[in-house]
């Protein structure tokens, strides 16, 4: 209830209440001229939202997470009188990240039979996830503001803010890449390939491949090899388990683990590998290595929406993924590190011979000192199996925590102690 409407109110209640005592008609009067005034502004705030459409618009459907997107707001005045100042209210909410809303309003001028009337407002989306911006409402209201009425409502409009990246330099992405990796990824491209090597000529093996040199040297027939498909090929396992979330909504290791997932991708497929994606709730067609813009793009709308999952553990995803892989592999892991028995599938998994790296991320101040014990020792398990790990306590350092990782001196101090 608005102030003025409780003052004519009050003033309408005191003057019957002094007319009844005095008899006096002449304050009933100004009784009912309170009654008025506040039965006209009713119906005047019932006009003010009468014969209104709204609408919103966005430019697009996607955008980065971090980013203040403009929306157009578009109101028409399609009934036969003229309308005054309109209030129009915009709610904004996550519906992946629980606990992130806000609310908007936007003053547009009166507006006469027939007009249309645009704004354009930035809206500011901190996070990931999938936004709902609206449904818009336009907020009518009488001359002496007694009431707010809610009006037409727009449709409401969904924006897919992908996760926040930050850049990672060519030399730390080649640093993150296995040894058969690096080398293929330096070697020339032939034949739709990378040359890795040479083997002994087999049945329907093509002549044009056939190594001349090494064939005269050797006396039998020697062919080329290369690199196709999977055997240039990255695979990141992502930890989404709420059992191993450290925090909760925008501040937790979840979201930590999910914007170092979505800088890596594009970082790997610019070094030509065939990036998988593999976690709990993630869809299955990202397990399967793939190359390209189409790629990311795909990973990147998955990772945006990813919310905590609960089932089995991470543990166990990385024993399945470690009996499947095959040695050389680029393996990623990004974890919390704080679920029991984690360290024993890491190292079961190094032991395959793939290229392991290990980063543990999660908000320090919201570490127990059980989990935060738990962390370290498993850091140290695998540095000493010559496993390279970083520990990334802080949100906006994910930068020099991955530098940290590909450092290869930190990693021989590591195995030496």
């Amino acid at each position: 209830m608005s102030r003025n409407l409780r003052l004519f109110g009050g003033a309408a209640i005191i003057f019957y209440l002094i007319g009844a005592m005095n008899d006096a008609p002449a304050v009933y009067v100004l009784a009912g001229v309170c009654l008025a005034v506040i039965a006209g502004c009713y119906w005047l705030s019932r006009l003010a939202v009468a014969g209104l459409e709204l609408e919103l618009h966005l430019p697009r459907s996607e955008v980065q997470a971090g980013v203040k997107v403009p929306v157009q707001i578009i109101l028409r005045n399609i009934g036969v009188i003229s309308r005054p100042e309109a209030v129009i209210q915009i709610p904004v909410r996550n519906r992946t990240i629980a606990g992130l809303a806000d609310r908007y309003e936007v003053l547009l001028p009166p507006s006469t039979p027939g007009a249309v009337s645009e704004a354009t407002i930035e809206i500011a989306l901190p996070a990931r996830g999938r936004w709902e911006i609206g449904p818009a409402v336009l907020v009518g209201t009488d001359p002496l503001g007694m009431f707010r009425r809610p009006g037409p409502k727009s449709q409401p409009q969904f924006l897919l803010a992908l996760p926040q990246v930050f850049e990672i330099p060519w030399m730390w992405r080649r640093q993150l890449l296995s040894p058969a990796a690096r080398l293929m990824a330096g070697a020339r491209t032939r034949q739709g390939g990378e040359f890795w090597g040479i083997r002994q000529h087999e049945p329907g093996d093509d002549l044009r491949h056939v190594h001349w040199k090494v064939t005269a040297h050797r006396g039998d027939l020697v062919v080329k090899e290369y690199a196709r498909g999977r055997e240039l090929s990255a695979s990141i396992w992502l930890d989404v388990s709420s059992a191993s979330m450290v925090g909760s909504g925008l501040h937790s290791s979840l979201e930590m683990s999910l914007s170092m997932a979505a800088s890596l991708i594009p970082a790997l497929l610019h070094m030509d590998q065939a990036v998988a994606l593999l976690g709990q709730g993630l869809p299955p067609s990202l397990a399967a290595p793939g190359r390209g813009e189409a790629t990311a793009g795909r990973a990147l709308r998955a990772l945006a929406e990813v919310q905590p999952q609960n089932g089995r553990p991470f543990s166990a995803l990385v024993t399945e993924q470690a009996r499947e892989s095959r040695p050389g592999l680029t393996g990623i892991v990004i974890t919390s590190g704080v679920e029991p028995g984690l360290e024993s599938a890491l190292l079961a998994a190094a032991a395959r011979g793939m290229a392991l790296r290990c980063l543990l991320l999660a908000p320090g101040p919201l570490l127990t000192p059980e989990q935060r014990a738990r962390q370290e020792h498993v850091a140290h398990r695998l540095r000493h199996v010559g496993v390279q790990v970083a520990i990334g306590a802080n949100p906006k350092e994910l930068s020099r925590v991955l530098n940290e990782l590909v450092d290869r001196q930190g990693l021989e101090r590591a195995v030496a102690t």
